[in-house]
């Protein structure tokens, strides 16, 4: 679910270049600090969550208690979004590649999807995959879990923190 809201997010953020909103975005400072601070607050708020599910909630609690499918696939969206790296990436990347005197610009952006989705639905699934063995190898081994959703959440606060603080 989740690799099916990132596949959502950037088939959006592909339609919004295509249409020149991401341009807009680009063009538009306050407009892209706007989702440049709503990218950080989020990630901030998973870090701490993820934090707080850690050290906080009692055992038992969150341990096998699947993530639900809506969860994920809103978060992912969210994340893919409102991610300022992707949009600047889709307004750059692709009007490198479009021939504007074409007669249908609209064919080169969709091969460009189409080779950006493949890409992606291959790297998200070998992550799917090999999440999956870490998470069975993990079950046992609770210390060494505590550790690396520690360093999950603290990754995600600091990168909230250089979205929000620094530029470009």
């Amino acid at each position: 679910q989740a690799a099916l809201g990132v596949f959502t997010g950037d088939a959006v953020l592909i339609m919004l270049s295509f249409l020149g909103v991401a341009s807009v975005i680009k063009a538009s400072p306050a407009l892209f600090t706007a989702v440049r601070y709503l990218g950080a607050a989020y990630l901030l708020y998973l870090g701490l969550k993820i934090l707080y599910a850690t050290f906080m909630q009692k055992k038992g609690h969150h341990e096998d208690k699947p993530l639900k499918a809506e969860n994920a696939f809103n978060k992912a969206l969210i994340l893919s979004l409102t991610n300022p790296k992707a949009i600047l990436f889709y307004v750059s990347f692709f009007i490198q590649f479009i021939d504007f005197n074409y007669s249908h610009p609209a064919v080169s952006y969709g091969v460009l999807a189409l080779i950006l989705e493949t890409v992606s639905f291959l790297y998200l699934s070998f992550l799917i995959y090999s999440g999956t063995k870490l998470s069975q190898f993990f079950r046992h081994k609770k210390q060494a879990a505590k550790v690396g959703n520690s360093t999950i959440g603290l990754f995600f606060m600091g990168f909230a923190a250089k979205l929000a603080l620094f530029t470009a």
